[in-house]
């Protein structure tokens, strides 16, 4: 498979971030393509990450818990296709769900405490 057709299916923002991150290796274009291909999985896993840690309750209007959640699942399948999901994951996601403005929703989340 030719680079040129693999480039073609990556944005100019992500094909940047590969050419900052992987930008130390000599002959970036001297790549099997399917090492490319590894290296943006790579990159979009650590920013799936970043916008997990990221995501809060009070950004979705009414404190919408049903559009939160489906978006955590989505960036949990793209963290999926990594080695293994981190550790803490569900409790951390358990505590963005515990500071609503419901008490009554609060109480009914299981709280668990991360050190």
């Amino acid at each position: 498979m030719p680079h040129s057709l693999v480039e073609s299916c990556l944005s100019k923002a992500l094909t940047a971030k590969l050419r900052i991150c992987f930008g130390h290796m000599k002959k970036f274009k001297a790549f099997p393509c399917p090492v490319v291909f590894l290296m943006t999985l790579d990159i979009c896993i650590e920013g799936a990450k970043t916008s997990l840690y990221a995501l809060s309750l009070l950004s979705y209007h009414g404190e919408n818990v049903t559009e939160c959640v489906t978006e955590a699942q989505r960036l949990v399948k793209i963290m999926q296709s990594g080695y293994a999901l981190p550790v803490s994951t569900g409790s951390m996601l358990l505590n963005k769900f515990t500071s609503t403005s419901s008490e009554f929703f609060n109480r009914s989340v299981p709280i668990c405490k991360t050190k």
